[in-house]
């Protein structure tokens, strides 16, 4: 028999008649590269059932008080800020102005990658104009492809306050050359759903505390690659992952971001639902995180991964010196490589890296780092 609490994260409505109404601004959504946000993740990695991790949401409505200073977690997320204009992308989104590298986008993630978000802040609203996801083709090795979104995909219209609403819905195509054959794909992301500003309030989390703003979003989506086959896209994708409709709950305060995130299973119907897929948790004071919050490496290193040997997901960290491009990838006995977890600029300082592999067997596999003159690697074992 299941636990029957994985984390029970309560979030007490409260009616005190203290704060004023919450709206949010540009001037409210932190911009300044380099900056880093830290969160406790819990995933629902149970299998067999249907059952996900135990929560209380609260109904919509004003002044409320959220608590999310308890729980369980396995990992530790590390969000950063990067310049969009100083990337390999910058030609791919000349219009975006706040980079973000994160797990997720809307409460969903792209299989095991790590995502370089591109977006459009300004005085009219937050949008996502483009994205950076490694996924693989066809069975083979995972490039990193840009994906951009025309018009952008709204995160939040300006000024925003309870009781705002806008919707998600579009299609996405963008065409994409492997470098290394020359073939060539379409791929199509078919995306729908809406948005809704429906609470706000005061919320507490480790570290911190501050008045917010929740955002209820419903999101779900398919993405198609097709191979162009004589100048024409093949009626048969070769390559397809659905994204079941899923509703997420995100806490906006002003001038710190987003304070936490509860995503539902998929599939979820019942906008105040009770089990959840994933919850994040922010905090100012992360434990358990190897290198103290602050202090700069000296060198490169690769710390071992944890746990190893794993089942469902194994974290490992590392540190740089200075900002550079670092590229992390999952390779296995065949030399093939099965996942890249990160290809981007990352900032100095300790950064932490998640695997959760989904298809691949048990087995050993290979982790590497590559910098520009430097190679880590360690073993991994997969036990399933």
């Amino acid at each position: 028999m299941r636990r029957v609490t994985l984390a029970m994260l309560t979030l007490l409505l409260i009616t005190s008649g203290v704060l004023a109404q919450v709206t949010l601004t540009a001037e409210d959504i932190p911009n300044e590269p380099g900056s880093v946000s830290w969160y406790y993740v819990e995933v629902d990695t149970a299998t067999g059932d249907t059952l996900g991790i135990p929560v209380v949401i609260s109904q919509p409505g004003p002044d409320q008080e959220w608590d999310f200073t308890t729980g369980n977690f396995q990992t530790i997320a590390r969000d950063s800020l990067f310049d969009p204009s100083t990337t390999a992308y910058a030609d791919s989104f000349p219009t975006a102005n706040r980079g973000q590298v994160s797990e997720v986008f809307f409460g969903l993630g792209f299989g095991d990658s790590e995502l370089g978000r591109f977006e459009l802040l300004n005085e009219e609203g937050w949008g996502l104009v483009g994205l950076t996801v490694a996924f693989s083709i066809g069975g083979g090795p995972a490039p990193t492809i840009p994906l951009g979104f025309e018009p952008a995909l709204p995160i939040t219209p300006f000024p925003v306050e309870m009781g705002d609403s806008w919707t998600l819905t579009d299609t996405l195509e963008t065409m994409y050359e492997d470098s290394s054959s020359g073939a060539e794909f379409l791929i199509r992301f078919e995306y729908g759903g809406f948005s809704s500003a429906d609470a706000w309030g005061n919320a507490t989390y480790e570290g911190g505390a501050s008045e917010c703003l929740r955002v209820r979003t419903s999101f779900g989506g398919t993405l198609n690659v097709y191979p162009i086959i004589f100048g024409f896209p093949s009626p048969i994708p070769i390559f397809t992952q659905d994204f079941p409709a899923s509703i997420a709950y995100n806490w906006f305060a002003p001038e710190v971001g987003v304070i936490a995130t509860i995503t539902s299973m998929p599939g979820e119907e019942e906008e105040v639902f009770d089990e959840a897929s994933s919850i994040r948790r922010r905090t100012l004071t992360p434990t358990s995180v190897g290198e103290t919050v602050g202090e700069m490496p000296s060198r490169i290193t690769l710390a071992p991964a944890w746990p190893n040997p794993f089942n469902a997901m194994t974290s490992v960290r590392f540190n740089i010196p200075a900002e550079q491009v670092v590229r992390m990838a999952v390779y296995n006995l065949l030399g093939q490589r099965v996942t890249l977890l990160a290809d981007h600029r990352f900032a100095p300082g300790s950064h932490q890296l998640s695997w959760q592999p989904v298809h691949q067997a048990s087995g050993l596999y290979l982790l590497r780092l590559e910098t520009g003159n430097e190679l880590h690697t360690q073993r991994l074992l997969l036990l399933k």
